[in-house]
C-alpha cells in the first residue's frame, strides 16, 4: 500500500491553545502550592490581656501569635470557642513570641 501525505495540512491552532492553556493551569496550580507553603499566619497578634485574666497572670503579651491550644492548629476565629468548651480544666498555649516558640498553661475563667 503506498501511504502519502495528505493533502491538507492539519491546524496548528488547537495544539497552540492547548499549550498556552496548560502553562496557565501548571502556572496556577505552582502558585496555590507556593501561597498555601508560604502564606502568613493565620493568627493576628494578641492584644494586652485585660489586668487580673487568666492570660494577664500568666505573662500572655502584646505581639504573641497562638499558635495552637493543647497540640491542635488553631486559626483566631476559633480561640474563643476553644478556650469556651475547655475552661474546665487548664490548656497549654503554643504561643509564637519575637520568633521563638513557647508554651503557657492557663486556667480559662469561667463565663
Amino acid at each position: 500500500m503506498n501511504s502519502k501525505p495528505p493533502n491538507d495540512p492539519q491546524p496548528t491552532w488547537p495544539y497552540v491553545i492547548g499549550g498556552i492553556v496548560f502553562a496557565l493551569l501548571a502556572a496556577g496550580l505552582v502558585a496555590a502550592v507556593f501561597i498555601g507553603y508560604f502564606r502568613a499566619p493565620t493568627t493576628p497578634p494578641a492584644l494586652p490581656p485585660m489586668p487580673g485574666a487568666p492570660a494577664w497572670k500568666e505573662n500572655l503579651e502584646p505581639g504573641d501569635r497562638i499558635e495552637s491550644i493543647d497540640g491542635q492548629p488553631v486559626e483566631f476565629k476559633d480561640i474563643s470557642d476553644v478556650v469556651i468548651r475547655n475552661s474546665n480544666a487548664p490548656i497549654d498555649l503554643e504561643i509564637g513570641r519575637d520568633g521563638q516558640g513557647e508554651t503557657i498553661r492557663i486556667q480559662p475563667a469561667t463565663p
